[in-house]
């Protein structure tokens, strides 16, 4: 949504002199998935359709003062029966990349759908409050070994998967497992010492979906720095106020906040002259970009943190925020954050 000079209108109490970003009218996904009584039944069904959406910026809510990430339909896709008659096999040496995935997203997400294609793993999902996206890519080529004869979209409860992972060790080798026109897939744990096997069973949900695109965007400041420095920040600006203002200029980048108790500020100038890269703070600055975010969602990605000694923010004004960890040579993990609306821009 834009005002007449073409930026994003974030006027809390009226939409009125905004127009519509795209020709098409944009459409917010739904709170809930609803869910399917089995996978069954959607085989049995013959074929379904689901949206694909493209993210268009964000939009204000008369129910809360953060803005609403807003999207459009580009378009649908058609399933078909022979398209979940799938088999899908990955290999992970270290379980522990998956068990920390696990961590990074459960307690944005309750319930999601991991899409496999022969290009690997991905999987996007809102909050249920619209506020935040999930985008998680796994590449085919850094698995031990990959194998997806079909594409296959796998909806999974996070609790429920969270207790089978609970029950492999860190250095364990994982394999997933899912077989032609399945319910289910399966989770096998090997020992170091291949002197222990185990095998986990967990029925899939069938969720409606929503293809989100999410478009290339040149952002007007760019920061990478230590995950480790960004969640302590996080963390210690939680205990001053329930939001933090984030403002990127070329002297660095400063993070602020306050409360009933006080105000707290932590900068961060430029330093690439350290023995190790990712100790390194740099910025890519187009322009001066400042930008409030709810502090509990910023909390909710640090829990990435174990991923990736790094973290990239991505801000603009008139795009919701991207928080980035590497996920070594296998992928990555972005959360997308819409800012908060001040009274001061309405």
């Amino acid at each position: 949504m834009t005002s007449r000079d073409g930026r994003l209108c974030f006027n809390h109490h009226s939409t009125q002199d905004c127009s519509v970003m795209f020709s098409t009218i944009p459409y917010v996904l739904s709170t809930r998935a609803r869910e399917l009584k089995s996978r069954k039944e959607a085989i049995l069904g013959g074929e379904s359709t689901a949206r694909r959406l493209q993210v268009v910026g964000a939009c204000p809510t008369q129910r809360s003062p953060y803005g609403r990430l807003q999207f459009e339909v580009v378009g649908t896709h058609a399933h078909t029966t022979d398209e979940w008659l799938t088999m899908f096999e990955a290999r992970l040496v270290q379980s522990s990349i998956l068990k920390k995935v696990l961590d990074a997203i459960k307690e944005l997400l309750n319930e999601a759908t991991f899409d496999c294609s022969d290009t690997g793993i991905q999987l996007q999902a809102m909050d249920n409050s619209h506020v935040s996206l999930v985008s998680l890519n796994l590449r085919s080529d850094g698995f031990d070994k990959y194998r997806c004869d079909r594409n296959i979209s796998m909806g999974m409860n996070l609790a429920s998967l969270a207790k089978i992972m609970k029950c492999a060790s860190n250095d364990d080798v994982l394999t997933m497992k899912a077989q032609d026109n399945a319910d289910t897939v399966t989770f096998v744990f090997e020992s170091a010492n291949q002197d222990k096997v185990s095998d986990y069973e967990m029925k899939l949900m069938n969720l409606d979906q929503e293809h989100l695109g999410i478009p290339d965007t040149d952002y007007a400041c760019i920061v990478k720095m230590p995950s480790a420095e960004f969640a302590r920040i996080c963390r210690d600006l939680a205990q001053f106020g329930e939001s933090v203002v984030i403002a990127c200029t070329k002297e660095g980048v400063k993070f602020s906040t306050s409360g009933d108790i006080g105000s707290a500020n932590v900068k961060l100038a430029q330093n690439a002259n350290v023995d190790k890269e990712e100790e390194s703070v740099t910025i890519e600055m187009q322009e001066p970009v400042t930008l409030n975010f709810a502090c509990r969602y910023l909390n909710s990605f640090t829990k990435a943190t174990p991923l990736s000694p790094t973290v990239q923010l991505s801000l603009s004004h008139d795009v919701p925020l991207v928080v980035e960890y590497k996920i070594g040579d296998i992928g990555f993990i972005r959360y997308y954050l819409a800012p908060k609306i001040d009274d001061e821009e309405n």
